[in-house]
């Protein structure tokens, strides 16, 4: 979506900041911002309101300064004021106009952008793309609302699903954080070793060795140097992969992420992490969609659309399908990503609040199982790191041990 402000003439007054259109009476020039996926789309629905376009133009996100940011916490707060407003009664463009009019951070260039949406006409959900807060999983579930009429329980929904989500992202960042660190800390102590101890010890060797005692040590100090710089040439690379890797996990472009994704899998115990991490997101949604009535085949389109881990995506596209074709809820969500407690769990159900539960209960197991894997897969990368750093560390005190005993040698011929 992007926002537009487009300029028209309309014989009626449509917005308060509607005026006479001078030497044309009867007309009224309106000037107001809109979101749309193209400008064609804003032009042919001013033609089709009777109006006549004079003007568009896209207007570039005016996004916060990173000092001025909205973290985590206030994107939940601004979620939990509009759950709290619609549960009372309130619109849910109402709810979110009295939010951010309430917003203390309210001068910022995103939330303006909103409130021009908002105080024009516009929709619920071109308002909430205006914000520049939500990714694209939580907006699919807040449009889901409005399209279905149902925008407490999408609301609360996306809620749950934000809070998460943020669980989700924090446990994966502090996965590739240490991973990081570990390889920064492994490459530091090698570098340590190739540019001060390997130095030292080769610039002295054994004194008074023979021929053949110097040429074995210059060899195993040769050896060392090459393991020293095979391993920090090694160590920077995976540092490379690392930080490449977190980015794209978390990066907008989605064919890259996928990619990215797919090779994650395969890494033991993260792989399983973030698989636990997005069936226990998925699930919530869809629990929470259930529970406030919402049938199953609208939980389950939201719920796809709220993932961004591919296998769970098409489970969520495949029980759509299923139940589409006349399969019931059970055989349609029996698929290889539940486990065989699972699918026993869910085959017991027989109401929609039954169904609600069960799929909330799988989703606090995958939590349990997410942080377990998160956990192995941080021993795994501290263990493999002072492996790899252990591996100079050996070579280096080889060479120590080679001058030392021929030192020894020496000073027992002499005596």
């Amino acid at each position: 979506m992007q926002n537009y402000v487009v300029t028209y003439l309309l014989p009626r007054i449509e917005h308060a900041n509607a005026v006479e259109e001078r030497g044309q009476p009867g007309l009224y020039r309106h000037e107001v911002l809109v979101a749309a996926r193209r400008d064609t789309d804003v032009i042919s629905d001013v033609r089709a309101r009777g109006g006549v376009p004079l003007s568009i133009a896209a207007v570039k996100p005016r996004r916060a300064p990173l000092w001025q940011g909205r973290n985590r916490s206030h994107k939940e707060r601004l979620l939990q004021a509009m759950v709290f407003s619609v549960q009372s009664g309130m619109s849910a463009t109402r709810a979110l106009q009295r939010a951010l009019e309430a917003d203390a951070s309210n001068e910022l260039g995103p939330t303006q952008d909103a409130l021009s949406v908002l105080r024009a006409g516009g929709g619920f959900g071109d308002s909430v793309r205006a914000l520049c807060l939500f990714d694209e999983s939580t907006l699919a579930i807040l449009e889901s609302g409005e399209r279905t009429g149902r925008m407490g329980e999408s609301l609360q929904a996306a809620l749950e699903h934000f809070q998460k989500r943020s669980a989700g992202n924090k446990a994966m960042v502090g996965a590739i954080g240490w991973t990081f660190f570990d390889l920064l800390f492994a490459v530091i102590a090698i570098i340590g070793l190739r540019f001060q101890l390997l130095p030292s010890i080769a610039g002295k060797g054994p004194e008074g060795a023979s021929t053949e005692a110097m040429l074995h040590f210059t060899r195993m100090v040769n050896l060392a140097y090459w393991v020293n710089d095979t391993l920090i040439a090694l160590t920077v690379v995976l540092i490379i992969l690392t930080v490449v890797l977190g980015w794209g996990h978390f990066s907008p472009n989605e064919p890259f992420r996928l990619r990215v994704d797919r090779f994650l899998r395969r890494v033991p115990a993260l792989g399983q992490a973030i698989e636990h991490n997005a069936v226990s997101a998925s699930f919530t949604v869809a629990a929470a969609m259930l529970k406030g009535g919402v049938g199953f085949l609208g939980a389950s389109d939201v719920a796809s659309r709220a993932s961004r881990f591919e296998p769970v995506r098409a489970f969520w596209v495949q029980a759509f399908e299923r139940v589409n074709n006349g399969f019931s809820v059970t055989r349609a969500l029996r698929a290889p990503l539940l486990d065989t407690s699972e699918a026993l769990l869910v085959g017991a159900h027989t109401t929609q609040r039954q169904l609600a539960q069960v799929l909330s209960s799988i989703a606090e197991q995958r939590d349990a199982l997410a942080m377990r894997a998160s956990k192995q897969f941080g021993v795994v990368v501290f263990f493999a790191s002072m492996l790899y750093s252990g591996v100079a560390v050996l070579f280096t005190l080889w060479v120590v041990y080679l001058q030392n005993s021929q030192m020894m040698s020496n000073l027992k011929v002499v005596g």
